[in-house]
């Protein structure tokens, strides 16, 4: 039943690999890919999107995992600190975030055909005492 069970995580992992490789270049795209339908360009847009620039992207990434596999367990170990080092700052930046910036203000319009405009201003207070009492009701 050994081989059976290990047969079974090595596909589950095969699996797993091609959706963390999915979900890492749709979110590249995301920032950094850039938008056809959009006028404004915010950020560094530099990638053009599209099917087949995700295979693209996709390939190259897993051509990445194959050198650092075929180089072997040395690099593999110091790939693994970077990614964990990249998680950590990644996650101390989730926290910290709304504890340093400042209440901000938007507006947001949206143009439905040719003759309706909607302007939505929304804003981010960040943690502060009178939103959590006024959400709280």
């Amino acid at each position: 039943f050994g081989g059976s069970i290990g047969l079974m995580f090595y596909l589950a992992k095969v699996c797993a690999c091609g959706v963390y490789v999915l979900g890492l270049v749709e979110a590249i795209l995301d920032i950094f890919g850039k938008d056809q339908g959009s006028a404004v360009s915010q950020g560094l847009r530099v990638l053009p999107q599209g099917y087949w620039y995700t295979v693209l992207y996709s390939s190259l990434v897993l051509l990445l995992c194959l050198v650092v596999c075929l180089v072997g367990a040395h690099i593999y170990a110091k790939a693994s600190f970077i990614i964990l080092l990249v998680v950590t700052v990644s996650l101390i930046s989730v926290i910290i975030s709304p504890l340093i910036l400042h209440p901000q203000h938007f507006n947001i319009t949206h143009t439905y055909g040719n003759n309706h405009t909607v302007t939505v201003s929304p804003s981010y207070t960040g943690f502060n005492g009178t939103t959590l009492k006024n959400n709280l009701g």
